[in-house]
């Protein structure tokens, strides 16, 4: 990047500064977007545009305030000044600030399922999840938590994001597990419901050749952006067969929902092995954002979903 030269003026946005102001503005602001892997950004407008948030979107941030809080503090902190709130920018944290500020009246409609993964998710290396700044996550069973998204709107100084919900914004609302997985539900049956196809899983047991048939759950086009795993919490609303024997599912990614019939056969396990299978490879061949959980789960009837663990032999494929 090229310095402005003597006689180059500020843009109109930021006229209060002097050409050699600018440049020294203009450094420190790519500075902090070549730290995200940008090696420059067009500051012309007053704005500066990149993928941020959770959802990885594409965003604005004004630099009017940016512009402001430099001037009104010395040169050589205009690095660190820049390089703050872009980062809080880029990561959300501008508006998971307006979460925890924001009545849980005006939230309730922008909050949505995030994923359901087998461990709390965790954002530092040395965080806990109860930690104030850590994802929020709703322990629902042995290896599944359930953690939210916030789709917030437009703030003054930047564009619409959509960023995780953390423990400070929940403490905010003063709302419970219960509330906010009750809310999780409501959306869900506001949407159309997964489309069922059958898919047969074929390996050999002691007996030789044995086929498994799985149920396997896809998205309804019109169902936005929930991920297929969601579906889970609906089970029993959603599955398209009666279960006298009940069921056996697992989701080992965000978009995987898979579903074995709890049938008489000659070997018992056959439905677990199938599905054991799968989830391991599902789970493995994802990336780690998508991953979801390896646990088994039980269904039948109106009952909720329990975890059932595998048998311990089989610890050593996972």
């Amino acid at each position: 990047m090229a310095p402005m030269s003597e006689d180059e003026q500020a843009p109109d946005w930021c006229g209060y500064f002097n050409p050699r102001e600018y440049s020294a503005f203009r450094a420190a602001v790519q500075g902090a977007v070549s730290s995200y892997g940008l090696d420059d950004v067009c500051m012309d407008g007053g704005e500066i545009e990149m993928i941020t948030g959770d959802d990885l979107q594409e965003s604005w941030l004004s630099l009017d305030g940016l512009a402001a809080l430099c001037r009104a503090d010395q040169p050589e902190e205009w690095d660190s000044i820049c390089f703050r709130r872009i980062s809080d920018w880029v990561e959300g944290w501008l508006h998971r600030e307006w979460l925890v500020k924001a009545p849980f009246t005006e939230v309730e409609p922008l909050l949505r399922l995030w994923r359901l993964t087998e461990k709390p998710e965790s954002l530092c290396q040395d965080g806990r999840p109860d930690d104030p700044d850590e994802p929020f996550s709703i322990p629902l069973a042995e290896e599944l938590y359930l953690s939210l998204i916030a789709d917030v709107p437009e703030l003054e100084e930047a564009s619409e994001s959509s960023v995780y919900v953390p423990n400070s914004a929940v403490q905010a609302w003063q709302r419970s597990h219960d509330d906010l997985l009750e809310l999780v539900k409501r959306r869900l049956r506001g949407l159309p419901p997964p489309t069922w196809s059958t898919w047969t899983v074929t390996f050999t047991n002691y007996q030789g050749p044995t086929e498994v048939e799985l149920y396997v759950a896809s998205a309804a086009p019109e169902a936005g952006n929930a991920p297929v795993s969601a579906w889970f919490l609906l089970i029993d609303e959603v599955f398209p067969h009666p279960l006298p024997r009940g069921a056996y599912v697992v989701l080992p990614e965000r978009n995987s929902l898979l579903v074995a019939l709890n049938e008489e056969r000659e070997v018992a396990s056959d439905h677990w092995w199938a599905l054991f299978c799968v989830a391991n490879k599902r789970y493995g061949n994802a990336y780690i954002e998508d991953r979801g959980s390896r646990q088994l789960f039980a269904f039948s009837g109106r009952k909720a979903p329990r975890a059932v663990p595998w048998p311990q032999r089989w610890a050593k494929f996972r």
